[in-house]
């Protein structure tokens, strides 16, 4: 309904399902929306990104790329770096910025 408040409860619920998708994260950043990296952060630390491509898509839409880099957990970000190696894929262990 138009001009009714979202209840705490459906607001951290959609924070949440945002901060799970990297596809949804990358396009509001594209919209212009800010990003909390430290809930983001937190969420990551037990939901691993897994989806190699679109966590680059994401990387590539973010304006300073260490905010997102640092909110992976280490063995995630290990994880998708030893991905990108065994694709050949370079180009995200090139980040500058």
């Amino acid at each position: 309904m138009i001009g009714v408040p979202m209840s705490c409860a459906l607001r951290s619920a959609l924070s949440n399902q945002l901060i799970t998708c990297v596809r949804r994260m990358k396009n509001s950043i594209v919209r212009g929306y800010a990003i909390e990296w430290s809930v983001v952060k937190k969420t990551w630390q037990s939901n691993y990104v897994t989806d190699l491509a679109r966590f680059k898509e994401l990387l590539s839409a973010c304006p300073a790329k260490m905010p997102c880099l640092t909110s992976l957990a280490p063995a995630n970000l290990c994880s998708l770096l030893s991905k990108a190696a065994l694709q050949g894929d370079l180009e995200l262990a090139t980040v500058s910025e």
